[in-house]
C-alpha cells in the first residue's frame, strides 16, 4: 500500500509538474500574442497618421495656391489704372484740369470759433465792439 501511495504521489507530482509547464507554455504564447496584437495596433496607427499627414500637406499646398491667387486678385482689383478706369467710365469722375483746382488756404481761427454763443458781460462788449449786428 504504501508503494502504491508513493506511486500515486509521483503521478500527482508529474500531473502538477505537466500542469505548471503547460500553464508556462499558455502564458509565454498569452504574452507573445499579446504583444504581436500592440505591435500590429502601433503599426496601423503609425500608417493612419502618415494617411493624415499626407491630407494635411495636399491641403496646405491647395491653401497656399488659393492665398497666392487671392494676392494676385487682391493686386489686380486695386491697382490705380482700374480704379482710375471703373471711376471715369462708370462714375462719370474724370481727372481735373488745371484751372478746377482750387487750393484753401488755412484759416486763422477755426470756423466755428466766431458763431460762439458769448455768456453775460462778455456778450455786451461783444455786442459794442461790433454795433449793427444783431
Amino acid at each position: 500500500m504504501l508503494e502504491h501511495s508513493l506511486s500515486r504521489l509521483s503521478s500527482l507530482r508529474i500531473k502538477k509538474a505537466r500542469l505548471a509547464r503547460r500553464l508556462g507554455v499558455f502564458a509565454a504564447v498569452f504574452v507573445l500574442a499579446a504583444f504581436c496584437m500592440v505591435y500590429v495596433w502601433q503599426r496601423v496607427q503609425v500608417i493612419k497618421v502618415g494617411y493624415q499627414i499626407e491630407a494635411l500637406k495636399k491641403e496646405k499646398a491647395g491653401l497656399l495656391r488659393e492665398n497666392e491667387d487671392l494676392q494676385i486678385e487682391s493686386s489686380t482689383l486695386a491697382s490705380p489704372a482700374r480704379i482710375e478706369s471703373i471711376a471715369d467710365s462708370d462714375i462719370g469722375m474724370h481727372v481735373p484740369k488745371s484751372g478746377q483746382i482750387v487750393l484753401v488756404e488755412k484759416a486763422s481761427r477755426p470756423v466755428g470759433a466766431a458763431r460762439m454763443p458769448v455768456s453775460g458781460a462778455a456778450s455786451a462788449a461783444a455786442e459794442k465792439a461790433a454795433p449793427g449786428k444783431t
